[in-house]
């Protein structure tokens, strides 16, 4: 029997690693993408996700420009971001979870990628300290600031809090004009809060 191998599809690799899960996906020998993540289940729907989106932003992103992925979580999105903007484009991430930063940072140098800027905070029209709860088991967050939220969540504990800034002001407040003109693509993945 002849094994038939085709060649147009990515190349997938699993393996684990100091206790994370660690992906590495050869894409159409152009790149090579790899994310650590710490949520077991379901990881052929995260792995569909990618691909998905990488067809689904090379339709859009182009080389040079500038993205904005606000609720960057584990940077799966921000990773695909960083291979279609090249070597002179910008990957600016917003996370407020602690626990996804740090994987975040990693995920971004791991993929060899250096221009980009991770912020540790919430957009929002609250502006104000608000509470995070991350569910690493779940792998998505969400902020509360009233007493009828936290009735809800009583269970759950409070992570820690995270600065609820309005996104307009703080982008103002951090780049020129001309930096901001170079954002050409936003991804918004703000459990609901989108």
């Amino acid at each position: 029997m002849k094994q038939i191998i085709d060649s147009s599809l990515p190349k997938i690799n699993i393996f684990s690693q100091n206790g994370a899960i660690n992906i590495r996906i050869d894409f159409y020998e152009k790149f090579s993408l790899f994310f650590k993540t710490q949520y077991l289940e379901n990881i052929s729907g995260q792995i569909e996700d990618i691909l998905f989106c990488y067809k689904l932003f090379s339709k859009f992103i182009k080389e040079d420009s500038w993205c904005l992925d606000i609720g960057a979580n584990y940077g799966r999105m921000a990773i695909i971001m960083s291979k279609l903007i090249g070597k002179n484009g910008k990957v600016i991430c917003i996370e407020p979870s602690k626990i996804a930063l740090k994987i975040l940072e990693e995920n971004l140098f791991q993929n060899n990628y250096s221009d980009y800027k991770i912020y540790n905070i919430a957009f929002g029209d609250i502006c104000s300290e608000v509470n995070f709860v991350f569910s690493p088991t779940h792998d998505n967050g969400y902020m509360y600031n009233n007493s009828e939220d936290m009735k809800k969540s009583e269970k759950i504990p409070v992570l820690h809090k995270v600065q609820c800034v309005n996104p307009e002001s703080f982008l103002i407040e951090r780049y020129n004009t001309e930096e901001l003109k170079k954002i050409k693509f936003i991804k918004i993945d703000t459990e609901g809060l989108d």
